[in-house]
């Protein structure tokens, strides 16, 4: 792991299309990703980051992959405000501070694994805007 990183700055990112590896980075408390607008696909990327605490997704990501977020027990928020081209999501098991995500702009969602959301305080069955998967 990279347990003395505290910060990424991904502000200058802007053709970044895939994201992984940096797992288990134990002082990582949040991550701005808006400005990556080619980023599709996060994967295995933050996994075990036990301080990350926000997430801000990017407007062009289609997929987060399993262990994305996996293990993340600080996350309690995270904005899908922008994910309008979202369209599979998974990624987010065993993050139990997280108590309810947002995924009413996320009109292309298509799919959402079964573990997805596993291990967290949000209530089932997920409620989404009816706009989903349309």
């Amino acid at each position: 792991g990279c347990d003395m990183l505290t910060c990424i700055d991904f502000s200058r990112c802007t053709s970044l299309r895939e994201l992984g590896g940096f797992e288990r980075c134990a002082a990582l408390a949040s991550i701005d990703l808006s400005a990556c607008t080619a980023l599709r696909t996060i994967d295995h990327a933050f996994g075990g980051c036990t301080a990350l605490a926000t997430v801000t997704l990017p407007s062009a990501v289609e997929s987060i992959g399993g262990g994305a977020f996996v293990d993340c027990h600080s996350l309690t928020t995270v904005d899908f405000s922008r994910c309008m081209a979202l369209r599979e999501l998974g990624g987010f098991q065993g993050c139990g501070a997280l108590q309810s995500v947002d995924l009413s702009n996320c009109t292309a969602l298509t799919t959402i694994s079964s573990s997805a959301l596993e291990g967290n305080r949000i209530p089932t069955p997920l409620k989404t805007d009816s706009q989903c998967g349309a």
